[in-house]
């Protein structure tokens, strides 16, 4: 029984019992009514308290795009035709780059976008567009030696030095400095 049903319940019989206290009044006390609603209060509050210590089951998460499957060969051929459009218009060098703004470049619709990013490649949009930055990077480090950090960062598509710095580390597992070296 879940955690909505106990307290249907719970309300319904509060009130069923309040109901027939009043109805009964002219044979039993008329305090009965007051003593049955504060325990029927108290009840709810030990209901409430029952329920933070024990984990009832609210509602299911719904995983998403469960009902919503991308076909295989529809998936590869989607994936090549991102990364064919990601490596020749170098989409990901410019930092307002969003998935809307993609999804229109490769013509699908930007649901069907994130649903292939998150189910095929377990990457969200950020993660995935930081991944071609950081191979730019990369390059442009081993290459263009004369060149700052900072400034490199920006000809990838990063708006801020941190950002480059935090997703630099999390791809390479070093950070650019140690990378040059």
């Amino acid at each position: 029984m879940n955690y909505n049903e106990v307290w249907t319940l719970s309300v319904f019989f509060g009130v069923f019992i309040i109901w027939i206290a009043y109805y009964t009044a002219s044979y039993t006390s008329y305090i009965l009514g007051a003593f049955l609603f504060s325990f029927l209060f108290y009840l709810s509050g030990l209901l409430l308290f029952y329920k933070r210590k024990k984990e009832f089951i609210i509602s299911k998460k719904k995983e998403k795009y469960a009902n919503l499957q991308i076909e295989e060969d529809e998936i590869n051929r989607l994936l090549s035709k991102l990364e064919s459009t990601l490596k020749e218009q170098e989409l990901f060098k410019n930092p307002n780059l969003t998935l809307p703004i993609l999804a229109k470049k490769i013509n699908i619709r930007p649901q069907l976008l994130s649903q292939l990013l998150n189910n095929n490649l377990n990457k969200s949009f950020s993660q995935f567009i930081n991944e071609y930055r950081i191979e730019e990077a990369k390059i442009l480090l081993q290459t263009e030696t004369n060149l700052k950090i900072e400034i490199i960062a920006e000809k990838c598509g990063f708006n801020s030095n941190s950002t480059f710095y935090t997703a630099f580390k999390k791809v390479t597992n070093t950070t650019p400095a140690k990378y040059i070296q």
